[in-house]
């Protein structure tokens, strides 16, 4: 894969627009354009395009809540439910404090 550097992309950008009178603008306009094109190729491959980041979250906090010993953890905007109170490990005897 190719990576350009910002000098290599205006330039690319600038021989992309082709004549001498095109104006900053429409350099700047064609740039964008390129750019968005190679962001829309590659963003599939991307490993944060499939993560859920509510999977992650509840996957971080119930390994640090069963960690160690008789943790209290503090769920920040958890109002009736905690959404990984069923992460919860009976040995580690976590307690889960809603606010």
């Amino acid at each position: 894969m190719n990576h350009f550097t910002a000098r290599s992309a205006v330039a690319a950008a600038a021989a992309m627009a082709g004549r001498k009178g095109n104006t900053l603008a429409v350099i700047l306009r064609r740039f964008i354009e390129f750019n968005q094109s190679v962001c829309a190729k590659i963003a599939e491959h991307l490993p944060q395009r499939r993560t859920d980041p509510y999977a992650l979250y509840d996957q971080l906090a119930a390994e640090y809540m069963n960690a160690a010993q008789n943790q209290l953890v503090v769920d920040v905007g958890g109002g009736r439910t905690c959404a990984f109170t069923k992460y919860k490990d009976p040995e580690a005897h976590p307690r889960i404090v809603a606010v």
